[in-house]
């Protein structure tokens, strides 16, 4: 933190830690780009993590989940003020929307779900 620099997973992790505090449901998504893997936040929206594995690697089911809106998903590196160039938070959403248009998605990770597997982080 005191560096002000973070790697896409960091932000994503973090997106995802604050999400999880004000009792939302979050998520975790790896996406594969022309440059390599990158990763974005994401929240689920009315329960909708009930029905999800904790682990997701369907593409098109990772794409439904976004398209009807049970899930928002976040480009958390636009939400960073990297050489000044900070997003609001629709545009970083926008931004996630078109990732999952453009690049692959590999993996979702549910969190809640992760939970109650007993996947927690360390103490």
């Amino acid at each position: 933190m005191a560096a002000e620099a973070a790697t896409c997973l960091d932000l994503a992790l973090l997106f995802a830690a604050i999400v999880e505090a004000a009792g939302g449901a979050p998520a975790i998504l790896i996406v594969r780009r022309a440059e390599g893997l990158h990763a974005i936040g994401g929240s689920f929206d009315m329960g909708a993590e009930l029905d999800i594995d904790h682990v997701t690697t369907d593409a098109e089911a990772i794409r439904a989940l976004v398209t009807d809106r049970k899930l928002t998903v976040v480009e958390t590196t636009g939400l960073s003020a990297t050489r000044g160039k900070k997003k609001p938070f629709d545009r970083a959403c926008d931004e996630a929307v078109g990732l999952l248009t453009a690049d692959t998605p590999l993996a979702l990770i549910n969190v809640m779900a992760a939970r109650k597997l007993g996947i927690k982080p360390p103490d």
